[in-house]
């Protein structure tokens, strides 16, 4: 009966590396689903603050948009916020989907992945080293 320790295989992960994963991989898809709403009429109202006059063509100026992604936005929707409060539907403009973040994000979140795995377990197996008796 063999009673040496086996060595670990390197596909083989520890369960706290995979809570780990499960919980940076939560996180990233978080970030990039969750849609971040900016809007414009910050600009109206420093221009009210200010005793100035908005006109009615920087009213229709003033948008909002909802984007999507991290760290660069790859699906972005703008729509007037004027059309909001009449009655009716929104008009939506066309919507904008960047193949280019879309991929830097992609790339990103998995080199995010494959650093906190090669950390966490080198780590780990570090720790395993020095705990195991030398022959």
């Amino acid at each position: 009966m063999d009673t040496s320790p086996k060595e670990r295989r390197f596909w083989f992960l520890h369960l706290s590396t995979a809570v780990l994963l499960m919980f940076v991989i939560g996180t990233l898809l978080f970030v990039n689903i969750c849609q971040r709403q900016t809007e414009r009429e910050s600009i109206l109202k420093s221009f009210r603050t200010e005793g100035l006059e908005a006109s009615e063509e920087l009213i229709q100026l003033a948008m909002s948009s909802r984007n999507y992604g991290w760290p660069k936005t790859f699906y972005s929707t703008t729509y007037p916020l004027r059309d909001l409060f009449q009655e009716g539907t929104v008009r939506l403009t066309p919507t904008v989907l960047t193949s280019f973040n879309l991929i830097y994000d992609v790339v990103i979140a998995v080199v995010i992945v494959v650093a906190v795995l090669s950390t966490n377990e080198f780590l780990i197996r570090r720790r395993e080293a020095r705990r195991s008796p030398a022959p």
